[in-house]
């Protein structure tokens, strides 16, 4: 015999059966030799049209009204029709259903008690969860109020694969489901996919920042370089600056537990030159010294010796000269850096030969009779260090450097619609940095020094205009490197390799407009436009 395709049906015919003579939710009673028999109106009417004549339907004002607000029409009446009708047609309906309704559904079956109906929910669930994209069903449920469908939904997907982490709309997840999926095991992804995946979710929800650092934590980043973690959190302003060092530091020390390289003798400890070490100074250090009182300067004890070809410091508020040295033993220097002629800003990241060290000397050199301040420090050994310049010491970039997230800024010109337009890395038309022809012209700074040969530039692709570009290090002496007539759109141009803080751009003359505009600046450029 084949299995009964409504098991409900025997099911409901017994538990109606069970009402015969049954004075519970009794509504009718019948008179019979003197004896009462108790029965239930809508059964009777059901099975006699006599009967059905005889109980007209209730007038609302006799039928009890109970109230439901935690559910959707629909999901009750689906709940309904498995109780009057049994399996089949609530089997048809939930795979035509979203997975709200269905999680709504099972809720019904748990609250009234109905074990069967619950099975079939969670089944569904399960099959939902393995063939849709979880991304897409987290936040199906956010976005419908069941923030509580979450944990469903992730407790019924076993394991994380790639398309989870490189959805489209990875970005939408709430924090609490994202602690989650963090704690799931993954399928062959790999840290640096989500790790990327994190960092777009940090950029589309600032207003989550105070779980940044526990979302961090939470994270396998060991099989990444330090560089790569640090470089890409640091420009965003998303992360405390002691937060990430002290991740970055923690991390440091996961590696080397783990069997990365040291060699040395005797005192000298020298990290193995394929691992990334990260230092830093101790936190009561004060970092600042007055230019020009006598050799001051700020001098940072590592407190033993490191193999170093990497460093970062922020420096305050303001345009500054420096120059950096370092030693083994506090009494013999070395000089890597000499910005003394540059004047730099904001973050400074500086790459140079590999160095065998244990003391930085940073002395500021300018301006005159001011202090000079580092508010944060770090340096360490990277694999993948960029090119550096061994005449001027300045980094040869292979990224665009005059972007924002660079700490590239415009000092001077307006912007539309926000400051630094022509360096937030789009080249929309709506956006741009202008001046009026005549008038002060175009100022971008970079933070420090860089050895530039190219730079590509879009200009208002709707007029003409007469324009040249001038670089410089101090903002006084000016080359010129550029000068064009009658030009719009992308200009690309090839320029004698020199250091480049600053790029001043000036329209000369506007054939259709007396403005001159610029869409998007590209130092060093990246491709021919």
């Amino acid at each position: 015999m084949s299995a009964d395709p409504n098991p409900e049906a025997a099911e409901i015919l017994d538990k109606v059966g069970e009402l015969y003579l049954n004075e519970d939710y009794s509504d009718v009673v019948f008179v019979v030799e003197g004896k009462n028999v108790p029965a239930h109106q809508v059964i009777l009417s059901q099975r006699s049209p006599v009967f059905k004549a005889m109980f007209p339907p209730k007038s609302e004002l006799q039928k009890e009204v109970i109230e439901l607000p935690e559910t959707s029409a629909y999901s009750f009446c689906l709940f309904l029709r498995f109780i009057y009708k049994g399996t089949p047609f609530i089997e048809k309906e939930l795979t035509t259903v979203c997975l709200c309704t269905v999680f709504e559904i099972m809720t019904l079956a748990k609250t009234y008690e109905l074990p069967r109906l619950v099975e079939f929910c969670v089944n569904r669930s399960k099959h939902v969860c393995a063939t849709v994209n979880a991304v897409e069903l987290i936040n199906e449920a956010v976005d419908d109020d069941h923030e509580e469908l979450v944990d469903i939904i992730l407790d019924n997907v076993s394991v994380l694969g790639a398309e989870f982490f490189t959805h489209e709309e990875f970005y939408k997840l709430p924090v609490k489901a994202l602690y989650r999926a963090l704690e799931k095991p993954t399928s062959e992804v790999s840290a640096d996919i989500i790790f990327r995946a994190f960092v777009k979710w940090m950029r589309a929800n600032p207003s989550e920042s105070e779980h940044f650092p526990e979302l961090l934590k939470g994270m396998d980043l060991k099989s990444m370089p330090i560089g790569d973690i640090v470089n890409t959190i640091r420009p965003l302003n998303l992360v405390d600056a002691n937060v990430l060092l002290d991740l970055v530091c923690e991390h440091a020390k996961v590696k080397t537990a783990n069997g990365n390289p040291e060699t040395g003798t005797s005192d000298v400890h020298v990290t193995g030159e394929t691992s990334n070490y990260f230092v830093r100074p101790k936190k009561d250090i004060i970092m600042k010294h007055a230019i020009g009182s006598g050799n001051e300067s700020i001098t940072i004890d590592l407190e033993r010796i490191f193999t170093i070809n990497y460093m970062e410091m922020e420096l305050s508020d303001g345009d500054w000269s420096y120059c950096i040295d370092v030693s083994q033993d506090n009494v013999n220097w070395t000089r890597i850096i000499d910005y003394s002629k540059y004047l730099c800003r904001s973050l400074q990241r500086l790459y140079f030969q590999k160095q065998v060290l244990r003391y930085f000397r940073i002395r500021g050199t300018a301006p005159a009779d001011g202090t000079f301040e580092i508010t944060n420090f770090l340096s360490y050994y990277t694999e993948l260090p960029l090119e550096v310049d061994p005449e001027t010491g300045c980094v040869i970039p292979a990224h665009n450097v005059a972007l924002t997230e660079n700490y590239a800024i415009v000092i001077q010109g307006r912007s539309w619609p926000c400051q630094n337009a022509m360096l937030n890395g789009s080249d929309d038309v709506n956006n741009y940095t202008f001046h009026h022809i005549g008038k002060d012209p175009i100022i971008v700074q970079l933070p420090q020094p860089y050895l530039l040969s190219s730079m590509n530039v879009k200009i208002n692709s709707d007029c003409l205009y007469d324009y040249n570009i001038e670089v410089s290090t101090d903002k006084i002496n000016w080359t010129q490197v550029i000068n064009e007539k009658y030009m719009g759109g992308w200009r690309h141009a090839k320029i004698d390799k020199q250091p480049v803080v600053f790029i001043k751009l000036t329209g000369t003359l506007g054939y259709d407009w007396n403005v001159f505009t610029c869409n998007y600046l590209e130092c060093p450029a990246i491709n021919i436009r």
